[in-house]
């Protein structure tokens, strides 16, 4: 398996005249199993988008999955394990909270939408931004902010403090998931 999937524009059929004057195969370092000669998209343009879609499907089958890709597949499910156990967690902490802290409905309706409220804050400010400096930064700036203010609201002694810190929280997560779903259509997971 090689290191990185790369195109290398070298030409082994010699036995294909025809193909070697117009440069139609690129030879492809990818894993063993995957054919190493390919044709490209001809240089007419497509018919229609339903066939260039299908020439970029059969490329990315002919050429496979590289180790980043592998990596991009197991950073997302990170991402969105994240996401579900926010969810999750406040889900499973309210009825202690309730008890404890003496929380009203609308304290406890508050506290279960509050990531959904900094997902919807994140996702607004950040999606121009990833388009502009790109998709690891977000995903890393993302990630830290979910750690430190995940970690923070186990520390929160009061409602308030709980509510603040997971808005924040959830706006990492706002910053996490366009960027990874961007990310994942551009890398065709």
């Amino acid at each position: 398996m090689s290191e990185k999937c790369s195109l290398i524009n070298t030409n082994n059929n010699k036995n294909d005249d025809a193909d070697e004057k117009n440069n139609e195969h690129i030879n492809y370092n990818t894993v063993n199993t995957f054919p190493k000669t390919i044709s490209t998209i001809p240089t007419a343009p497509p018919s229609s988008a339903a066939d260039a879609n299908k020439k970029i499907d059969t490329f990315f089958d002919d050429v496979g999955y590289c180790k980043y890709q592998y990596f991009l597949l197991f950073v997302f499910i990170l991402v969105f394990f994240a996401d579900g156990t926010e969810v999750l967690v406040i889900t499973l902490i309210l009825k202690s909270l309730e008890n404890e802290w003496n929380i009203t409905p609308l304290e406890k309706s508050l506290l279960a939408s509050s990531a959904f409220i900094g997902l919807l804050i994140g996702s607004l400010i950040t999606a121009k931004f990833i388009d502009l400096y790109g998709r690891k930064i977000f995903l890393q700036i993302g990630g830290i902010t979910v750690i430190i203010f995940g970690y923070l609201c186990s520390l929160s002694q009061n409602v308030s403090q709980l509510f603040v810190l997971r808005v924040l929280c959830g706006i990492g997560i706002g910053a996490q998931i366009p960027a990874a779903t961007n990310l994942a259509a551009e890398s065709n997971l």
